[in-house]
């Protein structure tokens, strides 16, 4: 769809509420222009609902709380407080076609409510952004032949580094011992009592979950 021009009068970007009628000609968003698509307004919608943590942050919350017994109290919370403030957030976005800071001009006893939603988003933007990163960097990593975390050539590494591999495990139960999720091996036959002190060595991914 290719945008008709549009010529603008300097009266019509005095107007307070951009969803007024302008000139009659029934475009209640003339200043603000309308979506090119509706492909266009989908994904926004799915980029503004949708992010990362609803890809990591629900599956671990679902591991720990229950599984099943979560999808309970998420299911409720969900379409009781987070489907409605989706709606209203969204209806109200269209309808004035402004920012939180300004559509709160419909009440202006709330406007301190946009105010504070801008704040959020700045707060959320400082660590979130870190987040994106993180994931970024263990994606590109991922696509080289060998992952830099698991092996012991790494800045992060120290001297107790150790490889974790089916070789070092066969070694191990060759020694009749047993191979500690630690990457230790420990032949408890012959532990004697009084000196029971063990290195713990850790194995390169571990280590480097340590270090960052």
């Amino acid at each position: 769809m290719v945008p008709r021009e549009m010529n603008y009068e300097e009266s019509d970007f005095g107007i307070e509420y951009p969803f007024e009628e302008t000139g009659g000609s029934g475009d209640e968003n003339r200043i603000r222009g309308n979506w090119t698509l509706k492909l266009d307004y989908l994904f926004s919608i799915f980029g503004y609902t949708f992010a990362l943590g609803n890809l990591w942050r629900f599956p671990y919350h679902f591991g720990i709380n229950g599984g099943i017994a979560y999808l309970i109290p998420y299911t409720i919370l969900f379409f009781v407080a987070a489907l409605p403030i989706l709606f209203m957030e969204i209806s109200l976005g269209q309808f004035v076609s402004l920012g939180p800071a300004s559509v709160w001009k419909l009440a202006p006893l709330f406007k301190g409510i946009g105010i504070s939603m801008l704040f959020v988003s700045i707060l959320i933007a400082i660590y979130y952004n870190l987040i994106t990163a993180w994931a970024l960097y263990y994606m590109i990593n991922s696509l080289k032949f060998s992952l830099p975390w698991t092996t012991c050539g790494n800045e992060w590494n120290s001297e107790n580094c150790f490889v974790w591999n089916k070789g070092s495990i066969n070694a191990c139960r060759h020694l009749n011992g047993s191979f500690l999720s630690n990457g230790t091996c420990v032949d408890f036959n012959n532990i004697d009592p009084s000196n029971n002190n063990s290195i713990l060595v850790l194995d390169s991914n571990n280590k480097n979950y340590d270090r960052n």
